[in-house]
């Protein structure tokens, strides 16, 4: 049931095409510096991203063995969006996502998707 609740509104937020928010456009609007994309961090979310689109459900399994021990800091997952910036949307709507996105002690990231299935991973 959760899934679907946030399927239905990753699809209800994003309706509109001029809708551009990125992760670094969300952050310097909250007064904080941009994120470098990673490499390391970027395979790491698309592995996950994958992971979550072949299983067909989203989670965090595996962040603390595998992308935490990695340097990942945070974690966020999605399903249901088809761009970056609807992803960007649905969790700023959500207040742990929000905090994550708003780390002040990040400076790294990687963002990947698969299908419908978002992932961002944050680092130091």
């Amino acid at each position: 049931m959760l899934r679907i609740l946030i399927t239905l509104a990753a699809l209800a937020c994003c309706g509109s095409p001029a809708f551009s928010e990125t992760l670094n456009s969300f952050r310097h609007a909250h007064g904080l510096p941009a994120l470098q994309r990673n490499g390391s961090l970027q395979a790491l979310a698309h592995r996950h991203a994958q992971s979550m689109a072949m299983r067909r459900t989203i989670d965090h399994s595996g962040f603390y063995t595998e992308r935490g021990k990695a340097g990942a800091r945070a974690e966020n997952v999605a399903a249901g969006c088809t761009s970056e910036s609807c992803a960007i949307a649905l969790w700023a709507g959500s207040s742990g996502h929000r905090q994550n996105m708003l780390l002040p002690d990040v400076r790294k990231y990687g963002l990947a998707s698969s299908g419908h299935y978002w992932c961002l991973v944050l680092g130091r």
